[in-house]
């Protein structure tokens, strides 16, 4: 059996994550979702509908208002939310992307210049 790396398990997110939206989908419909019905679904509509690309970044943003906005400005910027201290689950390309934008908003930021 492989050894674990130490560290917060990305399954636990996941696992979470699934958790509430299962909930959030019993509340709304009264039931689990059938097969081929998106866990993920948009809030507004009557039946099972899977959210919007639209739809899940403006609640993405919505949930990050009060938040540290060098991580909306990466957000914004490369389309991608990572999780601090599990960057080794990530492919390097995106990490590099998502600290480059961040790396950005501070230099911006520094330079008086607005994001």
């Amino acid at each position: 059996m492989a050894k674990r790396k130490r560290g917060r398990d990305p399954n636990i997110v996941v696992r979470l994550a699934l958790r509430g939206q299962l909930r959030d989908f019993r509340k709304k419909f009264g039931r689990d979702p059938l097969p081929g019905e998106p866990v993920f679904f948009d809030p507004d509509k009557d039946v099972p509908t899977e959210i919007s690309d639209e739809r899940f970044r403006d609640d993405m943003l919505a949930m990050m208002a009060d938040g540290p906005p060098h991580l909306t400005y990466a957000y914004l910027k490369t389309g991608l939310m990572l999780m601090e201290g599990m960057e080794e689950y990530y492919d390097p390309a995106d990490v590099a992307e998502y600290k480059a934008a961040i790396d950005e908003y501070f230099r911006l930021e520094g330079e008086g210049k607005p994001q």
